[in-house]
């Protein structure tokens, strides 16, 4: 993952020293984002910058790009007293769009220019899901906007493998007809004309973000959604990066986090219809449980109970064309009963969207997708779901805003504290963040110069992605406040003295004064901080006392912590009396403050300027109990390991109250499983925590990446044939792979394996440090059987022969040694005299690679000779009266007639086609012999029958 994601920021970037002129440079908002109203039309805007010259003031004021888009605010302060060159608020901001102004100040003087972002708004954000008529094909062109106020990220992912690359700190964009809306867009598609629709209704901006996935379907995403790898039908293996669902996932995190989100537009369903040009079959529960499964991870990933828009979709041609088809398309009320079940569920928060199937019925670009006024018409149907009752029940939610960072410089370096509450933190001083990272503290300690770069990220718990870029120092050193004092500090009632700070941009005085000098007619003590030029504050000068005579009274002693404490702290006793020129601790010390952490009882006397001492305080009894011994650790087995195991450390000194670990632990043991270095204190009665002990370090080597299966050919092949499978393979990693075959599970240790047997594979790599990867999902082998050689070809009928006994799916005939392209199956009808050869055929059908056929060898020949019959056989002869009629030709209209044996006609009848055999049932007649004539087309052929009961 790269640094440069677009998301809440802040930068510090201080000002140098010769600085004149300094303009805010605004870091957040980024131009034309649009954050996500409430039912009340306001949302939160993260607004943050950095300056050159300190300022003691930010304010900020909106003005609507044009009359009636929002509701202009005048110069408001956002941000006093900023330190660091840094600065970030959050200002809630009604609906509209606008330009942001902002400006800073020193005293009531503007310092530097105004600086403005030109357009940032409060209106509606949307995500986009589902397929192509919801991703946009770039073969057809799309509509761009025509209002200022629709907006994207117009840069998107690679449209075959993903990736979150195209996250960058660039600004938005205008939606036109050519913009790839991040993550995956094509094109605006529908959406930019859908924009115009919704900002003159609603009049307030709107941003869309596209993560629909050309081709997949329901199952695809569900899968996807649960962390799973697809499998993709168009060129086999897997979508990778767990997409299509990881795209929706970005866009939730990365974009939804930083701007809020009004709900999910989900088109999607063709592909549950007709997947690679075959028609599927999925039922109503089927399809809801995908798209629940979806709709409830997105709900967890994004930690929010998101609206979803679900349309209704699935149209698409069983016969696609490569132009526009004039052929319907072919809907599927069994996915379109799943989406309504979904839409239809009690408090499921999915809204009915548009019946996407009666739009542009026929005439779509190969037979599935929008085109010209199609796609005009999709956007009014969006446009009309999108009504008045789904912004008035639909769940909008806010963006997440940023609070600012804490800074605390020293001597060409800088401390900086990440804003607490995140999951995770990470810094790198690399642009390409994985490769720099060297800090996973919520707290660093930065080098300043403007060569030194450092970034930063974090993640809620939801996993949402805040993240800062480029953050640099000009100067950092922490300054010094002295006092002068132009006058004697010990002076009579109703004199003065002036206190004078050290020349600075900003004074805060402990007397809360901000000015340079202040008159001090009292007894007190003085000091003041400042800020430098670099933002940096001080510490507080060493005081001044001022005394006003005469003698002081008696002074008590106060403490600025408990008076019973342990031995590694202290207590600071400071005199009450300010009147005083000078103190007598019972210690010796002379000072008013003085620091004890010895056991003893403490008093304090103050001399006014003439010597003269006050009465003893009351003494201060001070209680120091001593710390318990420091521990020791003991490992329960080695501290460099690999990932997925741990190692359990031990404190000594079993006898302690409690235990305090470096990890905030405090049990006497702990579970360590990530890299770090280790240490534990102790915790006697009087609650007094040892020293630290010396530091374990656990080393932690990272597991390598769980390996992706391939297969070079089929996965689907007969008995006979092979494929190759391949994993991938990091440099220097050992392959490993495990295969159950026939119920035996075989590991292999080469990269690629040749499988002759059906089997379910799977694989780990090994790294150097000996540590093994997740072991990947299956991919499965199966191996077909062909089908067994045919015995023998029998003679079914006079002109029909047969496999003699049926053992597969299908035949294939050969005659005369060249296969047939007419002839299968079993029996075949034979009209010549030729030699036959057959084989048996299987059919396996597949999900991914189509029908599999598998062949026997051929069969021993069979030569096929005529009977004597003069071309019409009758058959049996003698029979019990049914009788079986068969020609070499087809005869057709064809006249029977039976005689007896003097010649006198019996009976007659007809058949309308000799092409096949058929049966002359003359059961009705008695035992004896007959003569049967057939008549077609001038033939007469006279058989001699007998009848035999």
């Amino acid at each position: 993952m790269t640094l440069s994601k677009k998301i809440l920021f802040f930068i510090f970037l201080a000002s140098v020293n010769h600085a004149l002129f300094a303009q805010i440079r605004i870091t957040s908002p980024q131009n034309r984002a649009v954050y996500q109203r409430n039912q009340d039309g306001l949302s939160q805007i993260t607004i943050a910058g950095t300056y050159e010259t300190q300022i003691d003031k930010v304010e900020a004021r909106l003005i609507p790009v044009a009359d009636g888009q929002g509701t202009a605010v005048d110069w408001t302060v956002i941000k006093e007293l900023p330190l660091n060159g840094n600065f970030t608020s959050v200002m809630t901001v009604r609906q509209g769009w606008y330009t942001l102004e902002l400006r800073g100040s020193l005293n009531g003087t503007i310092i530097g220019g105004v600086s403005q972002v030109s357009r940032v708004g409060v209106g509606e954000v949307f995500v986009i899901a589902g397929q192509s008529n919801a991703q946009g094909m770039p073969d057809i062109e799309g509509i761009g906007a025509s209002s200022d106020r629709v907006n994207c990220f117009g840069t998107a992912t690679n449209t075959e493998s993903g990736g979150d690359f195209y996250i960058s700190l660039s600004p938005f964009s205008q939606l036109t007809a050519s913009s790839r809306i991040a993550p995956r867009g094509n094109n605006g598609w529908c959406w930019g004309r859908l924009g115009d629709l919704l900002v003159s209704k609603l009049n307030v901006p709107v941003m869309f973000f596209n993560a629909a996935f050309e081709g997949t379907s329901s199952s695809t995403w569900a899968i996807t959604a649960n962390g799973g790898y697809a499998p993709n039908p168009y060129i086999g293996g897997t979508y990778q990066n767990h997409l299509p669902y990881q795209d929706l996932s970005q866009a939730l995190r990365y974009f939804v986090s930083q701007l809020g989100v009004r709900g999910v537009l989900w088109c999607q369903g063709e592909a549950d219809n007709f997947l690679v040009n075959q028609k599927l079959s999925t039922n109503a529960e089927t399809y809801r449980a995908n798209l629940q499964t979806i709709i409830n991870k997105s709900r967890g990933d994004s930690g929010k109970d998101l609206s979803w828009v679900v349309s209704l979709t699935s149209g698409g041609s069983s016969s696609p064309c490569s132009g526009i088809c004039g052929t319907a398309i072919v809907t599927d009320q069994n996915i379109r009963n799943g989406q309504l079940l979904v839409i239809n569920q009690a408090n499921n928060n999915v809204f009915l969207g548009p019946d996407t199937d009666a739009i542009q019925v026929t005439g779509r670009k190969d037979g599935v997708h929008f085109n010209g006024t199609g796609l005009e018409q999709l956007a009014t149907a969006w446009y009309n779901a999108l009504n008045d009752n789904f912004f008035s029940q639909s769940k909008p939610h806010l963006p997440i805003t940023l609070m600012s960072p804490s800074f605390s410089c020293g001597n060409n370096s800088v401390d900086v504290v990440l804003p607490e509450g995140y999951s995770s933190y990470q810094w790198s001083n690399n642009t390409s963040f994985n490769d720099g990272i060297f800090s996973n503290n919520r707290q660093v300690t930065l080098s300043t110069g403007l060569s030194n770069k450092y970034y930063a990220r974090f993640r809620d718990s939801n996993g949402n992605v805040l993240q800062a870029p480029a953050i640099s120092f000009v100067g950092s050193a922490v300054p010094s406040s002295t006092i002068t004092a132009d006058a004697d500090v010990s002076f009579c009632d109703g004199n003065s003295v002036n206190l004078i700070a050290n020349d600075a941009p900003i004074y805060q005085w402990s007397n809360g004064s901000t000015a340079r000098s202040i008159n001090v007619t009292t007894s007190g003590s003085f000091s003041v901080r400042t800020v430098s030029q670099y933002g940096c504050l001080s510490d507080y000068s060493s005081p001044v006392v001022t005394t006003a005579k005469p003698l002081p009274p008696k002074p008590s002693i106060s403490a600025n912590g408990p008076t019973t404490f342990c031995a590694d702290t202290n207590v600071v006793l400071s005199s009450s009396t300010l009147q005083a020129n000078s103190y007598l601790w019972s210690t010796g010390s002379s000072v008013q403050n003085v620091k004890i952490n010895t056991s003893g009882s403490y008093t304090v006397k103050t001399i006014s300027s003439q010597g003269c001492a006050s009465p003893a305080s009351d003494a201060v009894k001070i209680v120091v109990n001593p710390l318990p011994p420091t521990p020791t650790i003991v490992a329960n087995g080695p501290t460099t390991f690999c990932a997925d195991t741990n190692v359990v450390l031990t404190s000594s000194l079993q006898s302690a109250i409690a235990y305090r670990w470096s990890t905030g632990a405090s049990s006497k043991n702990i579970t360590v499983r990530t890299q770090g270095a280790y240490t534990v204190r102790t915790i006697d009665g009087n609650n007094c925590f040892s020293l630290n002990s010396s530091a374990v370090n656990v080393k932690v080597n990272p597991l390598p990446a769980t390996p992706a299966l391939f297969s070079t050919k089929d996965s689907v092949f007969c008995d006979g044939d092979n494929t190759v499978l391949q994993m991938t393979l990091a440099s220097g990693n050992s392959p490993t792979w495990i295969a159950n075959q026939n119920g035996k599970v075989t590991n292999y240790n080469t990269q690629n394996i040749t499988v002759t047997q059906s089997g379910a594979f799977k694989a780990y790599q090994t790294d150097l440090n000996s540590c093994k990867s997740v072991i990947s999902p299956a991919l499965y082998v199966a191996v077909k059987p062909n089908p067994d050689k045919v015995d023998s070809i029998v003679r079914a009928s006079p002109y029909t022969v047969a496999v003699n006994t049926v053992k597969a799916d299908d035949y294939v005939w050969q005659v005369n040694g060249v296969e047939s392209s007419v002839l299968s199956g079993s029996p075949i009808r034979v009209i010549e005299e030729v030699t036959l050869n057959v084989k048996a055929k299987n059919i396996y059908k597949t999900l991914f690679y189509g029908n599999k056929f598998c062949y026997s060898a051929y069969s021993d020949p069979y030569n096929f000779k005529y009977f004597d019959d003069k071309g019409v056989s009758v058959y049996p002869n003698p029979s019990t009266g049914v009788f079986k009629i068969e020609a070499r030709t087809d005869w057709k209209n064809t006249s029977v007639e039976v005689y007896d044996m003097i010649g006198s006609l019996i009976t007659k009848g007809s058949v309308s086609a000799l092409n096949s055999s058929q049966v002359l049932n003359l059961t009705m007649l008695p035992e004896g012999e007959y003569i049967l004539k057939l008549r077609a087309d001038n033939q007469v052929i006279a058989k001699r029958i007998l009848i035999s009961k």
